[in-house]
């Protein structure tokens, strides 16, 4: 609450001069009482006028803000307003609100180049599970059981972990915010994951990998599609993610070199974006010699097309569909769930499965955590290991037997001896 008044300084009574001050008479302007001598006197010439503005911060402490002497009233109300928008000065400041700015300031950061569009989407969809609960509340009223009932709620409905999670970080991020800005003097988020168990997705989650004989099925069944098959086999022998795959152009195949260059992404609604996923995801994948000849033929295929049709307004991308169009990633994921069903295979599988696949298969194979890290486009070996290592059956017998120094079969001739 932000309130304007008048207040007077210097007051004094002209017959005792007490610094104590007059008490205006109710009822009347000009007469006073001196709280000294207790007669009833007019103001002294020396007197002046401030406007004072009147408010309470976020810990519910009321403060008085004294203008300069000069301001007018139409002055004091503009500053009363100002405190009334500037963090801090607002406790009545509603979620929705905040989770409008917070959402201005994520927007900042995609023109920036900070962010990127597909986080920012993703943001907003969480968000509305945040302002369907909390929109209309104050931020500053918001407690820790209420968030607690909503994200138990969540997961009673039937979320999957991983998206009560998701939900749990966005309203952190957003409690970060409002903090920053003043708007709440702590953040009620702490804590709230160990209460509930949430834990980062990398831990929750089991890796859907086929097992070696599914992957064969779904190729062999893929097979008969002799306009999908190409994108099947290369995320199968290369690992790339779908969005990385569908925004491929024919000069990021190098054959000579064995080369596959990872610069762009297309994102969920179908815009190419410059950049992959993260400054990791911007890599070259070594591809194998059947990888090779696939992309080789890809390549051959789409050039006689065009010279066919006439070099008509085909897409720069590598990999078209019978339009020459691009595959989006949602027609991937189509043609894919299709090919599944048909192969009857359980239908949890998605293409980001084969990205699964190609890591168990490679680590069970013997690749290196760092040479595989690279050719996923992760930042760090220990995401790598953290998502596949413990899903990978990796037995390497000859290891094991490096400790064997014969110390055993020498303690049972020792025993025979006796």
């Amino acid at each position: 609450m932000v309130s304007v008044r008048k207040r007077w300084y210097n007051l004094r009574c002209p017959e005792c001069r007490s610094i104590r001050g007059l008490k205006k008479q109710h009822g009347y302007r000009e007469r006073w009482q001196c709280t000294q001598c207790g007669k009833i006197v007019g103001r002294n010439p020396e007197s002046y006028t401030k406007w004072v503005i009147d408010y309470t911060d976020l810990a519910g402490k009321r403060h008085l803000e004294t203008c300069p002497r000069n301001w007018s009233k139409r002055e004091a109300r503009q500053r009363a307003a100002e405190l009334t928008n500037e963090p801090g000065h607002n406790p009545g400041i509603l979620f929705e609100t905040v989770v409008r700015e917070w959402l201005s300031f994520c927007l900042s950061k995609v023109v920036g180049d900070r962010l990127r569009p597909q986080s920012y989407d993703d943001y907003r969809r969480k968000a509305r599970h945040l302002l369907d609960r909390f929109g209309r509340a104050k931020i500053k009223d918001i407690s820790r059981a209420q968030i607690l009932d909503l994200l138990s709620g969540k997961l009673a409905d039937g979320y999957a972990p991983r998206m009560v999670s998701e939900i749990r970080g966005r309203l952190w991020a957003i409690f970060e915010f409002a903090q920053s800005r003043d708007y709440v003097a702590s953040n009620p988020m702490t804590g709230i994951s160990q209460h509930l168990a949430l834990v980062p997705a990398s831990r929750i989650d089991k890796v859907l990998a086929l097992s070696d004989q599914e992957r064969e099925i779904l190729l062999d069944a893929a097979v008969k599609d002799e306009e999908f098959y190409p994108l099947l086999f290369t995320l199968d022998r290369s690992g790339v993610r779908v969005g990385e795959l569908s925004a491929l152009r024919p000069e990021d195949v190098d054959l000579d070199k064995r080369d596959l260059r990872i610069s762009k992404t297309r994102i969920a609604r179908g815009d190419v974006q410059d950049k992959p996923k993260s400054r990791a995801s911007e890599r070259t994948v070594d591809m194998s010699h059947e990888l090779c000849d696939m992309l080789a033929r890809v390549l051959r295929e789409r050039n006689d097309r065009r010279m066919r049709e006439g070099w008509r307004d085909f897409a720069p991308e590598l990999f078209l569909n019978r339009h020459g169009r691009p595959w989006l990633p949602s027609k991937i994921a189509a043609r894919f769930k299709k090919i599944v069903k048909s192969a009857n295979l359980p239908e949890h599988f998605t293409p980001h499965s084969m990205r699964h696949t190609f890591a168990r298969r490679h680590l069970e194979l013997g690749a290196t955590a760092e040479w595989l890290s690279r050719q996923m486009g992760h930042k760090r070996i220990g995401i790598t290991m953290d998502l596949y290592g413990r899903w990978a059956q990796i037995s390497d017998k000859a290891a094991a037997d490096r400790l064997d120094d014969g110390y055993a079969a020498k303690q049972r001739r020792l025993e025979w001896e006796a």
